[in-house]
């Protein structure tokens, strides 16, 4: 998860902002939007935290509203023995998952097998903190949360005993007669481009500023690469980056926040024209390893994850309102060859949500303006043909304020009276996007996201209030057979809507006007 920054962003900057770039997608041509997009959700309170019950009534529901993949953090602590030792246990080999704490594998184990038991894939990232004993870690609160200096070669093996485990032949404890399912898809350290997650991110060198933390997340990920490709793995799907979307300044470098455009730069080792770049202090020399993987993560919050999507950001974040500033960097890196041309056109944003008010007066937005805002970012997603995944993160809101509130349902009971469905719920299920296209007509964006082949949708114009309040069928579409829809109908005044009928059951989107009025 992000750590949340407040802004207060200029109004007449943000609709300035909004009117300029709504205005050029708009007009986008369908050839330059994806033809599907694949579903991701996290909520790992809900899924590892919260009791086996609990994880499968929330993958029912997950599966319910169209998700095809669970992103879920494996934290190394939290499955390695003695975490909070400096020494390493004596005679312990990391490389061996029958070595750790039987116990500290259970939920791990739980997510695996029922995801696999409903076809919801899996990406898994295995995460900081680490064990004390694996990083440079010695006061208490260091040892406590190890994220300073982990080691690669400790990663490696954890790494290892990770592929062991999840290979899909390895002994189910809770079955032994059948295997653990196998995990093919894997992403590499959360956020590494914050101090909250990895230190240093920035230390004095000789009088200079080095952002270390690109050298150490560079060997952690081609550590972890290896590890898996050397453990039965080759042919799994790796993603690396997995970065959070704004920089910022601490007290102290090491725990400050490098922007993501500029870590990614480092990361492959190019200038900001995308020009070989050499520099010791992160690692970047005359020869430049590929990484072989199969795309790029990233989480593209607004500030404080309850902005607008289009609030001025700074020229190296990337939030969702700016993804060309993402598609320009990898474009860049596929050219220098610090990936495959493949990997810069599979983008995955996999951790991503709107914080409401209630319950969080501070950061939060309304519930109507978190359905409408995820349904933007799925639209702007959707016009960047090199997005291939998009994120909600949480299904509930954590029940703290102090923490992340950006659920489609309120807290859980009990920690909460009763568990409501925000209007987001309803949005992210049949997301609705309707924005001008030229002065008489609108482009209608639309997503039955359960849909597993073509679905009949209609579309609806609301107009009037109360007894005067009046619905049109302007017209009945096929989506294609990834449930989305893209057309374009004449322009009118009032309020669209989708109605999908599955079974005896019938589904209605939000009610969305037409953007850029």
């Amino acid at each position: 998860m992000t750590v949340r920054v407040k802004t207060v962003p200029s109004l007449r900057s943000t609709l300035a902002i909004l009117l300029t770039v709504l205005a050029s997608l708009a007009a986008a041509p369908t050839a330059n939007a994806a033809s599907s997009m694949e579903s991701i959700f996290q909520d790992d309170a809900v899924l590892l935290n919260s009791g086996l019950q609990t994880t499968r009534e929330s993958l029912d529901e997950m599966r319910g509203l169209g998700v095809d993949t669970v992103h879920s953090l494996f934290v190394w602590a939290q499955i390695a023995p003695d975490r909070q030792e400096t020494e390493r246990p004596q005679g312990f080999d990391a490389k061996d998952p029958s070595a750790y704490p039987a116990e500290n594998w259970t939920k791990y184990d739980t997510l695996v097998r029922e995801a696999a038991a409903r076809g919801i894939d899996l990406l898994v990232t295995p995460t900081n903190p680490a064990p004390a004993w694996a990083g440079d870690c010695t006061t208490s609160d260091q040892r406590d949360t190890c994220v300073n200096r982990p080691s690669a070669r400790e990663y490696a093996a954890f790494i290892t005993a990770l592929a062991t485990r999840y290979s899909g032949s390895f002994p189910d404890p809770e079955n032994p007669s059948q295997p653990l399912p196998r995990v093919r898809r894997w992403s590499f350290m959360n956020e590494p481009n914050l101090g909250a997650w990895l230190t240093p991110q920035f230390e004095k060198v000789k009088g200079r500023t080095v952002a270390s933390g690109i050298r150490i997340y560079r060997q952690l990920a081609y550590a972890a690469i290896d590890a898996l490709r050397g453990s039965g793995h080759p042919r799994d799907a790796f993603y690396i980056a997995e970065t959070a979307p704004v920089g910022g300044s601490s007290t102290k470098g090491a725990d400050s926040k490098n922007p993501p455009r500029s870590f990614l730069r480092g990361l492959f080792c190019l200038d900001s024209r995308g020009r070989p770049l050499r520099d010791a202090g992160i690692g970047c020399g005359k020869r430049f390893r590929q990484f072989p993987v199969s795309g790029i993560t990233h989480h593209p919050y607004t500030f404080g994850a309850g902005a607008p999507p289009f609030t001025r950001s700074g020229p190296n974040d990337i939030t969702i309102g700016f993804i060309p500033r993402l598609t320009g960097v990898l474009t860049q890196a596929a050219r220098a060859k610090r990936i495959p041309r493949s990997a810069a056109n599979r983008i995955l944003f996999t951790e991503f949500g709107f914080q409401t008010n209630p319950p969080d007066g501070t950061f939060g937005v309304s519930w109507d303006k978190q359905a409408e805002y995820l349904n933007l970012a799925e639209y702007l997603s959707y016009t960047t043909k090199q997005v291939r995944g998009v994120s909600q993160y949480e299904l509930y809101d954590d029940p703290s304020t102090t923490s992340f509130n950006t659920g489609l349902r309120t807290c859980r009971a009990p920690q909460c009276t009763g568990t409501p469905k925000k209007p987001g719920y309803a949005a992210y299920r049949l997301p609705l996007y309707v924005v001008r296209n030229g002065s008489k007509r609108v482009r209608v964006f639309g997503w039955v996201r359960p849909a597993t082949d073509e679905q009949r949708v209609e579309i609806h114009l609301i107009t009037g209030k109360g007894s005067a309040k009046r619905n049109t069928l302007l017209k009945t579409v096929t989506t294609r057979p990834t449930g989305i829809l893209d057309v374009t109908l004449p322009r009118r005044t009032g309020e669209y809507q989708l109605a999908w009928t599955s079974g005896d059951q019938e589904f209605l989107s939000r009610g969305a006007r037409v953007a850029l009025r």
